[in-house]
């Protein structure tokens, strides 16, 4: 896949993400999760019975990096980007955080991506990293960075409890809804298939959102015009979903 169709590809999600954030009348995110996945692609059966070393070998999985962000509780797709199978996250996350257009409170990461550089570049983003970077057997945590991050968690582990589930929840649902594996024999077309499931689950959010405003107004005017304000105490429509 040429990498101007993944930057396009890209740019789509980001478009709608945009929108879904106009929508709700929010400048930025709450926070934003990092995580990574496989979705199989050709001989992935395979998957089901190899082990260990045998399952190392298998090459057809599509490795996937997702960037989500919390907005108002709504799990927004802001970023994927695909490698070929046990490509590295943190090699995956970097271009996807050089490019990110969104702001935010905090990112969230699992220990994985307690490294300097990813760790660096949040900061310089103007997030807070919240990540738990840990001490090894023998050697204590003594980067700037990674301190700081560690310091992060220990200080918001509610908020990393809270939030930081929701991106693998994402993932499974996306997997449940639009299946885990293509019956692909090519790589790129598997990638260009894995994108387009996140474009579909965000245009599928922005519908649900633009429905539910449309019908929040509809029974506001409804009960207004025959004098019963029901629904007075609603300052803003909430989201659920």
């Amino acid at each position: 896949m040429k990498k101007i169709q993944i930057e396009n590809l890209n740019k789509l999600i980001q478009k709608i993400a945009e929108d879904i954030k106009k929508e709700v009348k929010n400048k930025e995110f709450y926070c934003i999760i990092a995580d990574g996945t496989g979705f199989g692609y050709a001989d992935t059966y395979k998957l089901s019975w190899k082990r260990g070393k045998e399952l190392r070998k298998v090459k057809s999985h599509v490795k996937t990096e997702i960037l989500i962000g919390i907005v108002k509780g709504i799990k927004v797709v802001i970023g994927v980007n695909t490698g070929k199978a046990y490509s590295d996250e943190c090699k995956l996350l970097t271009p996807m955080l050089d490019n990110i257009v969104f702001g935010a409170r905090y990112f969230l990461g699992d220990a994985y991506y307690g490294k300097e550089k990813i760790i660096k570049k949040v900061e310089e983003l103007g997030m807070r990293a919240i990540i738990p970077v840990k001490d090894t057997t023998h050697k204590r945590v003594r980067n700037e960075y990674r301190k700081k991050a560690k310091e992060n968690y220990e200080k918001n582990k509610d908020i990393y409890k809270k939030e930081r589930y929701k991106i693998e929840q994402l993932i499974g649902n996306i997997k449940n809804e639009f299946k885990d594996r293509d019956n692909l024999k090519d790589l790129d077309m598997a990638r260009l298939h894995v994108i387009a499931r996140f474009i579909i689950y965000n245009i599928i959010v922005l519908a649900k959102i633009i429905f539910f405003l449309i019908f929040w107004l509809f029974l506001r005017v409804t009960l207004e015009t025959r004098k019963i304000n029901y629904f007075g105490f609603f300052k803003q429509p909430q989201f659920f979903f």
